[in-house]
């Protein structure tokens, strides 16, 4: 909430009241507009001078009426609520007021400009928010089955970066650089079992070889970092968890991306 509290365009948003001229009451993946507003309340509060400290009780009862995981004193992760409560700000502010059907295009065989320019103009027919123009961009994911060599692109809209952190070069103990797990989510992967992905040619799910590129990236980018990792345990046969403390550093200021950027750079953008 702090994070999000810092970020300009969002807050000013919803300091200044536009968000209630485009509240959508009536979404059904919404929340009749009490997120939204519960937000809004909370930063009125931060911004006004009058507190020192503020617990932001509404916000957390408002969200966890609509998400029951959060209605305890558990902890609970930071990212887990973070892309939950935009979801949530999303769609009670999302300007689409009937959603219509839209298939999603298989990108292989397409130019690839030509596919995203088409993945998101259906996007959009269906969101169009804030949180769309600020904190949304698209990756194109390309999957090869091993068996018979059969390819799906398909570009995806995100708006976090769930990053690896770099250990095996790096070791133990010492600080690791943002752009190293940047590169590092950006290399090609074998899906597992759990993620396969449905061949429509071999008629199965396979593990497939997957390579993710960024084709355009938004004004306001959540990276997230993995910091647990799991490891199978021979004895008792199970996996055991643990935590990756190493410190990242990263720049405050001029996160450069563009070279990872597939698509239309943007050279007046923040």
């Amino acid at each position: 909430v702090q994070c999000l509290n810092h970020i300009d365009p969002l807050t000013q948003y919803f300091l200044g009241g536009d968000f209630a001229k485009e509240l959508n009451t009536k979404n059904p993946l919404g929340s009749g507009g009490r997120v939204a507003t519960a937000y809004a309340t909370l930063l009125k509060e931060i911004w006004s001078g009058d507190y020192s400290a503020l617990a932001p009780r509404l916000l957390k009862q408002t969200v966890a009426s609509f998400a029951p995981q959060f209605n305890n004193s558990f902890q609970h992760d930071s990212q887990e609520f973070c892309q939950f409560l935009m979801d949530g700000l999303h769609e009670d502010c999302n300007r689409v007021k009937e959603k219509p059907y839209v298939e999603e295009l298989e990108g292989f065989g397409m130019e690839d400009e030509k596919a995203a320019i088409e993945t998101w103009r259906k996007h959009l027919l269906r969101h169009d928010s804030i949180i769309v123009d600020r904190c949304q961009g698209m990756h194109r994911s390309h999957l090869t089955c091993p068996s018979c060599g059969r390819e799906s692109i398909k570009f995806d809209v995100f708006s976090t970066i769930s990053l690896p952190l770099v250990l095996e070069d790096k070791g133990l103990g010492n600080a690791l650089e943002v752009e190293d797990c940047i590169e590092k989510f950006l290399e090609g992967e074998q899906l597992d079992d759990l993620n396969a992905w449905y061949c429509p040619s071999c008629k199965k799910h396979v593990c497939a070889l997957k390579m993710i590129a960024l084709w355009s990236v938004p004004d306001i980018l959540i990276l997230h970092l993995k910091r647990f990792q799991f490891n199978h345990c021979a004895v008792s046969n199970n996996l055991l968890r643990s935590k990756i403390d190493d410190t990242v550093k990263f720049p405050v200021d001029g996160l450069d991306l563009r070279k990872h950027v597939l698509g239309p750079i943007d050279e007046d953008a923040p």
